[in-house]
């Protein structure tokens, strides 16, 4: 089980485009729990910025990463 969350983790960070918010719903889509997604935060691995948004600890967000996922998400949903 530990392999498995290991080999998740550093999938979701090979997708993770830097400065930007990874939504709970994305990282759900792939294989990565609720469950999971609080032990990376409970362990320092990721950081909440709102409710169902997490960033990487040592990354600064801008407002280029906010458009960046908003222009993700219209593609999804359109």
């Amino acid at each position: 089980m530990v392999t498995n969350n290991r080999i998740k983790l550093k999938s979701t960070l090979a997708c993770h485009t830097q400065c930007t918010v990874d939504l709970a719903s994305w990282l759900d889509q792939r294989g990565v729990s609720y469950y999971l997604l609080k032990h990376y935060y409970k362990n320092g691995w990721m950081e909440s910025v709102g409710i169902g948004a997490l960033k990487l600890p040592d990354e600064e967000v801008r407002w280029q990463g906010g458009l960046f996922n908003l222009q993700g998400i219209s593609r999804i949903k359109s």
